[in-house]
């Protein structure tokens, strides 16, 4: 998580305010790394395992419907020879 968001964070921001934002990131990537385990146990504790288990379900299924509406584009211009082999 913390490589792609450090990839991703760098995409987004301008190279003039990236010290400005990059005290902001490192904060909210340790909130993420300590709170999330912590949250989970919560409910865990409190809901029991087969809510942990429909909680990732949902998450799963989520992350998928966005995964396949990420718009891929070619580099090349359209003409990705993937395999392709010429054989006579």
């Amino acid at each position: 998580m913390r490589l792609s968001s450090k990839v991703l964070f760098t995409e987004l921001v301008d190279e003039s305010e990236l010290e400005k934002y990059n005290g902001i990131r490192s904060i909210l990537d340790n909130l993420s790394v300590f709170g999330a385990p912590m949250l989970g146990t919560l409910v865990y504790g409190v809901f029991g395992f087969s809510s942990v288990i429909l909680i990732l379900a949902i998450l799963y299924v989520l992350a998928a419907v966005v995964i396949a509406f990420i718009p891929l584009e070619s580099k090349n211009g359209g003409n990705d020879q993937i395999g392709k082999s010429t054989k006579n």
